[in-house]
């Protein structure tokens, strides 16, 4: 991305020497890549352009030599392995955390008076709606505007984003999203410890059951 700086109100400064005469406009994106070094640029007019035709631009005073070319969209290429990657990857992850779910509420049942089952669980969807649900938009909220580079302006007040910094943005959302995993995951090995020895399944009446059944039909 070709860019000097960020001013005091967070907006980025996408004019550059080899651009700065073409007085480049920054109210709408269209990216434009530069596929021989993988660099992106804000739209055609910022990689110094002076002719965009069949989506193609020439001539552009930024790049390496007059013959280099930009082309609209952006630069994806060789990331579809690393997204495979993700997914896969983010796949093992949810399924383990989901897999204990039922055995927590499980848990929640059976250390608990009959009478209080309701009050527990009432309990429990009232701290994850504290720790979690209500939390959660704000912190990644939080992550994604200050990985904005570019904001969107609207009768002279800050709109929406129009271009982040995906590196940082990729890097803050990822291991922020794993340390709270990480974080629930040793609460779960506390809660694994502690009941070590509960009887989440009544495995003990349902031995003495079928033992009992076993004599009848002995019996009969």
């Amino acid at each position: 991305m070709v860019h000097e700086g960020g001013s005091g109100d967070g907006s980025w400064n996408l004019t550059t020497t080899c651009n700065a005469a073409c007085n480049c406009r920054v109210n709408k994106i269209l990216p434009v890549c530069y596929k021989e070094e993988q660099t992106l640029y804000y739209s055609a007019c910022h990689a110094g352009c002076s002719s965009f035709v069949n989506n193609t631009g020439t001539n552009c005073s930024c790049l390496p030599t007059a013959e280099s070319t930009v082309t609209l969209g952006t630069c994806s290429e060789g990331c579809y392995k690393i997204f495979l990657m993700f997914l896969a990857i983010n796949s093992v992850i949810r399924f383990l955390d989901s897999s204990g779910r039922i055995g927590n509420l499980l848990v929640i049942y059976r250390c608990v008076d009959p009478k209080e089952k309701s009050l527990a669980i009432g309990l429990g969807i009232f701290l994850i709606s504290i720790f979690a649900l209500l939390p959660a938009p704000i912190v990644f909220g939080f992550i994604f505007d200050k990985s904005c580079l570019v904001w969107g302006t609207k009768c002279g007040t800050k709109g929406n984003c129009w271009l982040y910094d995906g590196e940082t943005l990729r890097y803050a959302y990822n291991l922020t999203a794993a340390g709270f995993t990480f974080i629930g995951a040793m609460f779960d090995v506390l809660v694994w410890y502690h009941v070590n020895d509960l009887d989440l399944y009544d495995e003990d009446k349902n031995v003495e059951k079928r033992r009992q059944n076993n004599r009848r039909q002995a019996s009969q």
